[in-house]
């Protein structure tokens, strides 16, 4: 199955290119629907209904065609669920502890993880020893090892990777449940800096957290055989 390897932050968490979707468009006097019927593996219980407020962009909306996936860019702008899930302006990400940093990044990072794995449906417990198998420590460092050979970093992401390796290990490895678990120190150090990483762009710098996973997706698409 072939998987767009240029994802859009909206599209990113959520596993939409694996599950088919008949959009319609439901004129109304105030607003425009964007009813999405799902289909293909989930049953009328689990339909989804999406309302979108349009003001000058009606026509263009009704103009679009019927097939586009819900969520692009010619619907939805991506910046409102950044600002929804992103800590308050005035957070300064160069002001905050590398385990700070570390500890949003670990969700992000699973999160999209578990969207990328969670379709097509798999056995619960299936699902769960895929996911671990890649957000563990020494799975992360491994990622960490590629990405730095393939992505080229500026001197401050660099410094951030710096940051988490000299993170508070014992810290980090308590709040990852991980204290008695297998893994060496520096799969742990490796470990706490791609998260750090992670989570410094995703407060820092949108366009470059959307590069970032997208190459990290593509080395996942090499691991996964998905061309």
């Amino acid at each position: 199955m072939s998987i767009n390897t240029h994802l859009p932050f909206h599209l990113a968490f959520v596993p939409l290119e694996k599950v088919q979707c008949n959009p319609v468009l439901i004129q109304t006097s105030k607003t425009v629907q964007w009813k999405n019927l799902w289909h293909g593996h989930i049953d009328a219980n689990q339909r989804k209904y999406h309302q979108l407020e349009v003001s000058t962009t009606t026509s263009r909306l009704l103009n679009n065609k019927a097939d586009s996936h819900f969520g692009s860019r010619d619907t939805i702008d991506p910046s409102g669920l950044f600002e929804l899930m992103s800590p308050v302006e005035s957070v300064k990400p160069d002001q905050m502890s590398a385990s700070a940093l570390a500890y949003l990044g670990d969700v992000v990072f699973e999160l999209f993880i578990r969207s990328r794995y969670v379709w097509p449906e798999r056995r619960m417990s299936d699902l769960q020893n895929k996911v671990v198998s890649i957000v563990r420590a020494d799975a992360q460092a491994v990622l960490l090892k590629n990405f730095v050979e393939t992505f080229p970093l500026t001197s401050l992401e660099q410094s951030v990777l710096s940051r988490g390796r000299n993170a508070n290990l014992s810290a980090r490895k308590k709040m990852k449940g991980m204290s008695n678990s297998g893994g060496g120190a520096t799969d742990f150090q490796d470990s706490t800096a791609f998260e750090a990483l992670i989570g410094y762009t995703y407060i820092n710098d949108k366009n470059r957290f959307v590069e970032m996973m997208n190459a990290l997706k593509r080395d996942l698409d090499k691991m996964d055989g998905v061309d």
